[in-house]
């Protein structure tokens, strides 16, 4: 429902200072909470119709990024499990819902290289703000999830899912926002999204030259000023953040010409690993297993996995894809270069070494293909 201070703004707006006070003087109170009272409810009325009207749109809308079904997170918020769930999937699948609900308002929008590439973010035009804030509440209806402010900072909302109005009491202030959903496998041991989820940034126009601007609200890794009319390229994920999969036509986001230059930080040559195989037996295995979830989980941009077997490998390795390999040999330390087919870089992983957390190939290399130290 719309407070009685959103009333008290509309009030403002459109009655005159001097006829406000003239009423403040000779009004009886009762009349004016009685104004107010109507104004609210004639608000919430229009508020209904417009959230309606993007619940329609939504509901048109291509979903294909929806959730296999919803449980709960272990603080009590809403949670979609979705089965092979990565961190890099869970950032896709956020992206598409977005520009998906943004497209079915016919919203324009585009990619920008956010500061904090665990974050994909989206510009939209200040005009729309209004817009975006309806059709967001009717997508975080279909699909449960939740709304803060990214700038300024204010995450006192993130409990409150985004259905409900009092969860973007914010909104109005904010320069961009932060939608976030909860997602995990079948198992529920692994969540993701408190981290990452979809800024949205809202661009002024500025047109005191002769071609107009579309002009930032905070600073992003190329440039925050652009021609509102740049024309609109399709860009990799792995452009937009430097821990998403190398595989540029999977899905790929719009941007503008202006932000399709390379990074100071891009890695553009492939990387691969190298994993030994040295254990047999269940325990072996089980090291294997986790050194191969964690490259999957947390290095989807790694190009090819060697798996350098010094013992008979388990059978279950025939069942990946082929970006794994298997080397029937062990060279000596200092010779893996020898290894068929392995790129120029390439992480070393000895038996029990695995990744814990997300990363990203400048965590190891610079952009000459020189060696970062750890």
């Amino acid at each position: 429902m719309t407070d009685a201070n959103s009333a008290a703004r509309v009030y403002q707006r459109i009655v005159p200072r001097p006829v406000r006070a003239v009423a403040g003087s000779r009004v009886p109170p009762r009349v004016r909470r009685k104004v107010k009272g109507g104004l609210v409810r004639t608000l919430n009325r229009r508020e209904a119709r417009l959230h309606q009207r993007a619940l329609r749109l939504v509901r048109k809308g291509d979903f294909a990024s929806a959730s296999e079904r919803r449980t709960r997170t272990p603080d009590g918020r809403v949670g979609h499990v979705h089965r092979g769930l990565t961190v890099d999937l869970a950032r896709r699948l956020d992206h598409d819902l977005v520009t998906s609900a943004l497209d079915a308002a016919e919203i324009p929008w585009f990619a920008v290289p956010a500061l904090d590439d665990r974050r994909i973010c989206i510009a939209v035009e200040q005009q729309d703000k209004g817009q975006v804030r309806r059709v967001l509440r009717a997508l975080l209806e279909e699909h449960t999830g939740y709304v803060v402010s990214a700038s300024p900072v204010n995450d006192d909302t993130r409990m409150t899912p985004g259905s409900h109005l009092k969860a973007w009491k914010n909104y109005g202030r904010a320069k961009a926002i932060r939608v976030v959903w909860l997602r995990t496998e079948p198992t529920e041991n692994l969540w993701v999204g408190e981290d990452q989820g979809i800024e949205i940034e809202f661009w002024t126009v500025n047109t005191d030259l002769s071609h107009e601007r579309l002009v930032g609200p905070r600073p992003n890794r190329v440039q925050r000023v652009v021609p509102r009319d740049a024309m609109g390229i399709e860009i990799a994920f792995d452009r937009l953040s430097g821990y998403s999969d190398i595989d540029g036509d999977l899905n790929p986001s719009v941007t503008l010409e202006a932000f399709d230059i390379p990074r100071l930080e891009e890695i553009s040559f492939p990387v691969d690993a190298v994993l030994l195989w040295e254990h047999p037996g269940p325990w072996g295995e089980e090291l294997l297993r986790a050194t191969l979830r964690s490259l999957h989980q947390y290095a989807p941009w790694t190009d090819v996995i060697h798996v350098v077997a010094h013992a008979p490998v388990p059978p279950w390795l025939a069942d990946f894809d082929g970006r794994l390999a298997v080397v029937h040999r062990h060279p000596a330390d200092g010779l893996f270069h020898l290894i068929p087919d392995i790129a120029e870089h390439f992480l070393l992983f000895r038996p029990g070494a695995l990744l814990g957390r997300p990363t990203r190939p400048f965590d190891y290399f610079m952009p000459d293909g020189t060696t970062r130290p750890r």
